[in-house]
């Protein structure tokens, strides 16, 4: 897999799980996916992922002395 260990990886892998996998009550699948990506859901899912994956990546800050 070309996207494997790296950081767009994690944003593919949680995506496709909420498409794909995330359990579905009371609508089809299809019409919570078209939801989704047309109210933003979708969209923010991935601004959360990599600005959860932002935070876990940074460097730490230097120790003071």
């Amino acid at each position: 897999m070309v996207w494997r260990g790296t950081a767009f990886g994690v944003v593919q892998a949680v995506n496709t799980w909420a498409h794909h996998v995330q359990p579905v009550k009371g609508v089809p699948r299809a019409e919570r996916n078209q939801e989704g990506a047309i109210s933003g859901r979708f969209d923010n899912l991935d601004a959360v992922v990599v600005s959860t994956l932002e935070k876990v990546l940074a460097p730490d800050p230097p120790t003071p002395r």
